[in-house]
């Protein structure tokens, strides 16, 4: 599968039973329908994801809203969860999440937990 984001080859990834697509240049994730939930579901997401310090930057990336999916022939919508713009397939509803958006998405799915909690007490 080709990376929405630069155009390079996605590497295919088992990560606790969840298959993930990374690419190796710009370091962007695809996750299939609901591998989202799945990987937020494991107890920590594993540092190749998250850390942006163990990388150099990023190869030049294709506009977000001019992205194709790497999964059928729609171009990627953008949408917003938690205030962080993802893209997003409506045919096949796969997210692509440029790198960094994983950290921040888990850290709003951590700050809503926490809320959550100080509600109930």
């Amino acid at each position: 599968m080709i990376c929405p984001g630069c155009g390079t080859e996605l590497e295919r990834l088992n990560i606790r039973d969840i298959e993930l697509d990374q690419c190796r240049a710009c370091r962007g994730v695809w996750l299939d329908h609901q591998e989202i939930d799945r990987l937020f579901a494991i107890p920590k997401i594993p540092e190749r994801f998250v850390n942006m310090e163990r990388y150099r930057e990023p190869p030049p990336l294709i506009p977000e809203g001019r992205r194709s999916c790497p999964r059928c022939p729609e171009t990627l919508k953008l949408i917003s969860v938690d205030g962080i713009s993802l893209d997003a397939c409506s045919g096949c509803k796969g997210v692509f999440c440029d790198f960094g958006e994983l950290r921040l998405l888990a850290e709003a799915a951590e700050r809503r937990f926490a809320a959550e909690q100080r509600q109930k007490e």
